[in-house]
């Protein structure tokens, strides 16, 4: 894309004026503006590695429950009580945090590609695989279970219930893909919100960007009330996977949403605000869990008021900890780091049956919960990596999800982060932001 004749004088004049670049960028066509921001925004590496780590510790989450005390694995009197806290940490902070990515990710794709394509990108990559993995995966993964249930005998009220893929009257059960249809009703808001903003308001994003950023601040009250009213009494946010989302879930989850879509439009993980994070993501972490998760477990059967408000301080908190950690240690590029965010949306799809599948293996060895743990979490890992990588990855699948991909486009990135390696330490890395949103 040719560059604008404004923009091309302002650095013949200047090119040293950081503030004039950017206004001029500002200044230009509307149109104008979003290509060239497309076009010049590398990935923002962080965030990559950040949606990676958390589809992990989703896996990690409902491979451990089974062992919690209550369900037919538990019994392992050393570990019998580290299951309960490694569920309620992972479940306190993991789909507020992946909430807020994906409003982050869904404002970003609208500001560069225009709201139409965004529209059209989310009903391709969310609702598309929503239906097809509805009609496959949840199928797939009601017949291992049930496979595995015949096969062991297990006692009644256990593992993680025979909810997948069944019909109950007119009330559909989505499963583990709730989320995928909450990000849809969460993306129709936005585009509605978008659409009516730009009737009324006025094309000067400057103009407006303390409201957005006071409006998304002013986000954060309401989620402490909302957590209160929540339908089930514990620590992390319920999730809902019925067809028709309760109103206060669905309300809990689009405050989240909506926090990241004005956290990016309104510049809050800028250069200058990550190094602060980068800083305080150790304290933000450490005063996440010693003083909001261990207090609030204690509190949520003797006083739940105070027990749901320190659950969603423990959310917050921890999304911008980890949010700085990421930063601090992720930034640069690394292919396997993109990589496991390309697989990140399969393994989110398929986790769930290669759970029942490995646990059903698992069950009946004569070893400690820890092992049986550990050989789950190994072999989910295996299963749905070598699939993603043999099924998906170069397949139309795997354009679907995470745009196209080839075996000698992943050799050249390969390649060129070895020739990259050498220079690093004398070339310093730029502030990156995504050019895709996966999920």
């Amino acid at each position: 894309m040719a560059t604008s004749p404004l923009l091309s004088s302002t650095l013949d004049r200047n090119p040293s004026s950081g503030d004039v670049l950017v206004s001029s960028i500002l200044e230009l066509p509307h149109e104008e503006r979003r290509q060239l921001l497309a076009s010049t925004s590398p990935r923002l590496h962080y965030l990559d590695a950040l949606r990676g780590f958390a589809v992990l510790l989703g896996v990690a989450l409902h491979a451990a429950i089974p062992w919690v005390p209550g369900y037919e694995q538990a019994g392992d009197a050393l570990w019998d009580r580290a299951w309960p806290l490694l569920v309620h940490f992972i479940h306190g902070f993991r789909l507020p945090l992946f909430f807020m990515l994906s409003g982050f990710f869904t404002a970003m794709v609208a500001r560069r590609r225009g709201l139409r394509s965004m529209v059209r990108g989310r009903a391709q990559r969310i609702g598309l695989p929503l239906l097809l993995s509805s009609l496959t995966v949840m199928p797939l993964g009601s017949a291992v279970l049930a496979f595995v249930r015949h096969a062991h005998a297990p006692p009644e009220g256990e593992l993680l219930g025979t909810h997948l893929g069944l019909l109950h009257g007119l009330d559909v059960n989505l499963g583990h893909l709730w989320f995928l249809w909450h990000l849809l009703i969460f993306v129709a808001g936005f585009s509605a919100v978008a659409l009516i903003a730009r009737v009324i308001a006025s094309p000067d994003q400057r103009e407006h960007t303390p409201t957005l950023r006071m409006t998304m601040w002013a986000l954060v009250v309401p989620t402490f009330l909302l957590m209160i009213l929540m339908p089930e009494h514990e620590f992390g946010p319920a999730p809902d996977e019925t067809l028709l989302p309760h109103p206060v879930v669905l309300a809990f989850y689009a405050c989240f949403f909506a926090f990241g879509a004005l956290l990016y439009l309104c510049d809050g993980l800028s250069p200058r605000r990550r190094v602060r994070l980068e800083r305080q993501w150790p304290f933000l972490l450490g005063a996440a869990t010693f003083l909001c998760f261990l207090p609030g477990l204690m509190m949520i059967d003797t006083s739940w008021p105070a027990a749901a408000v320190l659950s969603v301080a423990f959310a917050w908190l921890s999304i911008f900890g980890w949010i700085g950690c990421s930063s601090r240690m992720l930034s640069r590029e690394s292919f396997w780091v993109r990589y496991l965010s390309d697989a990140s949306y399969w393994i989110y799809l398929i986790h769930m049956t290669c759970i029942f599948a490995v646990q059903g293996v698992v069950a009946s060895w004569p070893v400690s919960g820890a092992l049986k743990f550990s050989a789950v979490m190994i072999g989910v890992t295996i299963l749905s990596v070598g699939t993603y990588h043999g099924g998906v990855r170069y397949t139309p699948l795997g354009t679907l999800m995470n745009g196209r991909r080839t075996r000698a486009g992943d050799t050249r990135l390969r390649r060129g982060e070895a020739g990259q390696s050498v220079s690093r330490k004398e070339r310093p890395t730029a502030p990156c932001s995504s050019r895709s949103a996966g999920f």
